[in-house]
């Protein structure tokens, strides 16, 4: 598979794009990616900064600014 996506990204772009080895490479990653897909859609921690704003405030600040576009039209 990464030996047919090498020659097709040779015919798109012509030689020196890529070689077929960081073709390899990435399609290794890729295919490992692919089968380790967390498909759990809930909320989980993370590292960062916290929100300050929330999603209540967020949707309320959408909404004025989407009735002020529609009062510009008119």
């Amino acid at each position: 598979m990464p030996t047919e996506a090498y020659r097709n990204l040779l015919k798109v772009f012509g030689e020196g794009t890529v070689s077929d080895r960081t073709c390899r490479i990435f399609g290794t990653i890729l295919v490992r990616k692919i089968l380790v897909v967390d498909f759990d859609l809930s909320d989980k921690p993370r590292s960062g900064r916290p929100s300050l704003i929330d999603d209540d405030t967020v949707k309320i600040m959408l909404e004025e600014i989407l009735s002020h576009r529609q009062d510009k039209k008119s």
